[in-house]
């Protein structure tokens, strides 16, 4: 939303389009990533759940390496709640069990599950905020 972005540039891109990513990147040179893009709609996810897979587990990816490839170490990553599926029990803890119902929150869990991974094998470090709206 260009009305949100009062103190920098605006980039509008695809963020499954590495190109783009690493482009921006390297033109803004940001010393940490905070990865808010992704659709987010649980119902729409599960009639269009190619879509949701691809823009949120490819982009994910593409913003990972895009990271990586100009060694930027921290990661912040916009996750959900929609991750942890009906809860077992309330009140919902960091540690619950996160079994996702929907292919929206099953993309959000393999970002954080690949957020995980880069980390261990790059040394990024992360955070991942889940909320409950």
């Amino acid at each position: 939303n260009e009305k949100s972005v009062a103190w920098g540039p605006l980039v509008v891109g695809d963020i499954r389009d590495s190109a783009a990513m690493q482009a921006a990147i390297a033109t803004y040179r940001p010393t940490a990533v905070i990865h808010f893009a992704a659709l987010a709609y649980v119902g729409e996810s599960v009639q269009q759940p190619a879509e949701y897979y691809s823009t949120n587990v490819m982009g994910t990816i593409a913003v990972l390496d895009a990271a990586r490839a100009h060694a930027i170490e921290n990661i912040i990553f916009s996750s959900s709640c929609a991750t942890y599926g009906v809860p077992e029990a309330l009140p919902v803890r960091e540690s619950s069990s996160q079994n996702p119902i929907s292919p929206y929150g099953r993309t959000k869990l393999m970002g954080e599950q690949i957020i995980g991974d880069y980390a261990s094998a790059y040394g990024m470090k992360f955070a991942i905020l889940r909320y409950f709206n």
